[in-house]
């Protein structure tokens, strides 16, 4: 019986997020495959780009709000990414989810640089369902080969 209410939860809450999946703004096909030339950013500003990949995990896809410098960017979810032309300077990215934020990631931008920060999910519970987040700062070469498997949000 407590198996049959887990599977019942698993499937509800599931059906509940692919109805959010169709609610994220995404840019158009145009925009996105521009940003993933992965040209230098606008003339005296940094790029951002904040991606999540896949769940390694096989979970439910739990929507992560991302914030940079406190403002809110939008809700990610698996294979959804976002770029921002970023001020040089210093910069704080968070993520969240019900559960509580993740230790955020702060650096400096550097006018003419591009900045990569990978996002995922963490298996919090016995029963293998995603609910944690975090995110880390990784190198060009990875980054751009985790955005290229992603789509862009607005």
């Amino acid at each position: 019986m407590f198996k049959k209410v887990i599977v019942l939860s698993a499937l509800a809450a599931t059906v509940m997020l692919a109805g959010c999946a169709g609610a994220i703004p995404m840019e158009s096909k145009e925009v996105e495959s521009a940003t993933k030339t992965f040209q230098n950013p606008p003339n005296g500003m940094a790029g951002l780009y904040i991606y999540r990949g896949s769940n390694r995990f096989g979970t439910l896809d739990t929507p992560l709000k991302i914030s940079l410098d406190t403002n809110i960017i939008g809700i990610n979810l698996q294979n959804v990414y976002f770029y921002k032309a970023i001020s040089p300077g210093p910069h704080r990215v968070d993520t969240q989810t019900t559960i509580g934020p993740a230790d955020p990631v702060t650096f400096y931008a550097e006018a003419g640089h591009n900045y990569f920060i990978k996002q995922d999910t963490k298996v919090t519970n016995l029963y293998g369902l995603a609910g944690g987040t975090a995110i880390k700062m990784v190198d060009e070469t990875e980054g751009k080969k985790g955005v290229l498997e992603c789509e862009q949000a607005k």
